[in-house]
């Protein structure tokens, strides 16, 4: 029996034009058709996605995720508003061919997580040297694992990393003025950051600079312009205090303004202990001191001069 050699390689090429190619998904080395990939997004950003195929004429279709469509072979959708830190969808993307009619399939896991949003309380703070800041603590929306950091805060303030909780207490030394302290969130799961600020405005530790001692004539106005040697206002070392008589009682007649001032006619002699204290009214941090307030009779002699007689009375 004779063999045609020719003949028959011309049937087998027939044969296997004849068998039809199955549609697979190109672009990627690991583009697998029937294989399933993860994917993290948060919610509100747009994912889209086309497929490329190594046939022409495919129809590309999605399901399982009503958030996503197809829009000219572009599978696109907004990751859904969720009501947990996370949510996960399964999507199937499906292509298909007629003549002959196969498909081929990617199964797409999105795992949705909430939008890390920083927020708090407390946006301007005014502090002074040595006083305590121990009022915040931030917000990282419903996400778990978020880790914290600041830049910029006085010397003494820090923020627990795993809490965003911010304390601690400004440092001797730190200048006055206006701090900025950028505080940065980050959440290594879903990829995102985010950044808050709070701006820390540093004034001097209060302190009353004003002698201790006053002194006041029984029955005279105290003068208006005080000398440091007998009446004296009260004084600090920074603007905006008010003063007040926190313990004790000033002699009969004599009132402590809040602007530190000392106004009245005493009524009685005698030795004050009273406790004086400023307050600077935009930190709320305090100075006290104890004040000896000394009232004394007038001054008047006691003896006529040597043979004197009266011509005149000063009363």
């Amino acid at each position: 029996m004779e063999f045609n050699v020719k003949a028959t390689a011309i049937a087998m090429a027939m044969l296997i034009m004849a068998v039809p190619m199955a549609a697979i998904f190109t672009g990627e080395s690991s583009a697998a058709s029937d294989s399933t990939y993860g994917v993290t997004i948060v919610e509100g950003d747009t994912w889209e996605y086309t497929p490329e195929y190594n046939l022409e004429n495919v129809t590309t279709t999605v399901s399982g995720a009503s958030w996503l469509s197809v829009q000219n072979g572009t599978v696109r959708g907004t990751a859904p508003l969720i009501d947990s830190e996370m949510q996960s969808f399964t999507a199937t993307i499906t292509a298909t061919t007629v003549n002959p009619t196969q498909e081929a399939k990617q199964i797409v896991q999105f795992t949705v997580y909430d939008e890390l949003t920083v927020s708090g309380t407390v946006q301007s703070k005014n502090i002074a040297v040595g006083q305590s800041f121990s009022a915040e603590s931030l917000n990282g929306s419903k996400l778990t694992g978020v880790k914290w950091s600041m830049s910029g805060a006085p010397t003494g303030i820090t923020i627990d990393q795993n809490t965003g909780s911010i304390s601690g207490t400004v440092s001797d030394g730190v200048t006055s003025g206006n701090h900025t302290a950028t505080v940065r969130a980050q959440h290594s799961a879903s990829s995102q950051s985010s950044e808050y600020t709070i701006d820390f405005i540093v004034s001097s530790k209060l302190q009353i600079t004003s002698g201790n001692v006053m002194y006041g004539i029984n029955g005279t106005a105290l003068p208006s312009n005080p000398t440091d040697n007998d009446y004296h206002a009260m004084e600090a070392n920074i603007d905006g205090v008010t003063y007040a008589v926190t313990d004790g009682s000033l002699p009969s007649g004599i009132t402590l303004n809040q602007d530190g001032t000392f106004t009245g006619i005493p009524g009685a002699t005698g030795t004050f202990t009273v406790t004086v204290t400023a307050t600077e009214t935009s930190t709320g941090q305090t100075d006290s001191i104890e004040m000896t307030i000394s009232i004394v009779d007038p001054l008047q002699y006691t003896t006529i001069p040597t043979g004197g007689i009266l011509i005149e009375s000063a009363e």
